[in-house]
């Protein structure tokens, strides 16, 4: 991790350094994984600006400010201990629903019912 990063992680209590560190692994693997270079890049040159209370973003690649403006990430929601993020170069086309296990189970047996006709 970067000096900033990791100033701000261990100013976080204890109790949220564990989410803190996922959080900052995830949206890390995320960017080297959308320009390509995986681990071929140390994690310490992918900084990022992490508050608890907002959503990680780049804040500078290998030193630079606009290669890190060139990208958009995007934290997904935390389920069941599991953490996760997206990484795209430019501004997304299009907003990405994120749902639910349940969500995602309604619309499925819904579209069942439209696909079969309502049951009797």
């Amino acid at each position: 991790f970067s000096t900033a990063e990791l100033k701000a992680f261990l100013a976080l209590s204890s109790d949220l350094r564990r989410t803190a560190f996922f959080r900052f692994w995830t949206a890390k693997e995320a960017y080297l994984k959308a320009c390509g270079t995986g681990l071929g890049m140390p994690l310490s040159e992918v900084e990022l600006v992490l508050d608890f209370d907002s959503p990680a973003r780049l804040a500078r690649i290998a030193g630079d400010v606009a290669e890190a403006a060139r990208w958009s990430l995007t934290e997904l929601p935390q389920t069941k201990g599991y953490f996760g993020a997206l990484c795209v170069e430019g501004q997304p086309r299009a907003k990405a629903v994120i749902l639910t296990e349940k969500q995602t189970q309604t619309r499925f047996n819904k579209l069942g019912e439209l696909i079969r006709g309502p049951s009797v």
